[in-house]
């Protein structure tokens, strides 16, 4: 039987100064054809140290909690909230680029396997209204049930 998923993951938040707050662990929804959902997890770390012009890597590792092994075939990030209305969350002030890793990836019944990472880059021509600024990114992604 084939599960795909589509994953509404939870959000990882980025700060551009100091120290950065992670929103916790990101879920993802498998939908068995016409069934009820199950979810599983995507974690990224947090990511510091940006200022303009640079880029650092948020590093992503799957969960899942079931007891059949799940195949990742996709995972993305977008930037989707700011904590500042002066510094909105766009790819101007702050992009998170394609993910960065080998699928797809299977992850192993009960288990948990580290899935790359994401690329976030703040642009030179950001301003200084988005130094301090909290961004959240949402991981989103896709896995199918490994048949035996």
């Amino acid at each position: 039987m084939k599960l795909t998923t589509s994953l509404a993951a939870g959000a990882v938040a980025l700060a551009l100064a100091d120290a950065l707050a992670a929103s916790g662990p990101a879920g993802a929804e498998i939908r068995l054809t016409g069934d009820e959902a199950h979810t599983f997890v995507i974690d990224g770390t947090t990511v510091s140290g940006l200022h303009p012009g640079s880029e650092r890597s948020g590093k992503l590792r799957v969960r899942n909690p079931y007891t059949f092994d799940l195949r990742v075939t996709s995972l993305r990030a977008d930037v989707v909230d700011s904590s500042s209305p002066i510094c909105p969350p766009h790819s101007g002030n702050l992009a998170a680029g394609p993910h960065q890793g080998w699928l797809p990836l299977t992850v192993r019944a009960r288990q948990s396997r580290d899935a790359g990472s994401i690329p976030i880059r703040m642009p030179a021509s950001v301003t200084n209204e988005c130094s301090a600024v909290t961004f959240t990114i949402r991981i989103t992604g896709v896995a199918t049930k490994v048949n035996k």
